[in-house]
């Protein structure tokens, strides 16, 4: 049985997908510099830590173009910590 529906729901889950796969393809490599080739553990001074992590985030962000205010925040913590 064919259940008849928002035509926009295919779209929405099509364009969510989108964002899954460019995540997966184009993740940012901030927060790699700092995990251990062997063991996998993140290791390295938390504040640098901390500002791969803030990066890493706004290129996510940047990547799908949502929220301007997150961008934002995420921009002036990184100013912060960059301090």
């Amino acid at each position: 049985m064919v259940q008849q529906g928002n035509p926009n729901y295919t779209q929405d889950a099509i364009d969510d997908l989108n964002h899954l796969m460019n995540d997966i393809n184009h993740k940012p490599q901030h927060l790699t510099k700092y995990i251990h080739p062997q063991w996998g553990s993140i290791l390295g001074n938390e504040k640098e830590i901390r500002l791969a992590v803030l990066q890493d985030e706004l290129e996510i962000w940047e990547q799908r173009d949502t929220n301007r205010y997150t961008r934002d925040v995420l921009s002036k913590r990184i100013g912060e910590l960059s301090e």
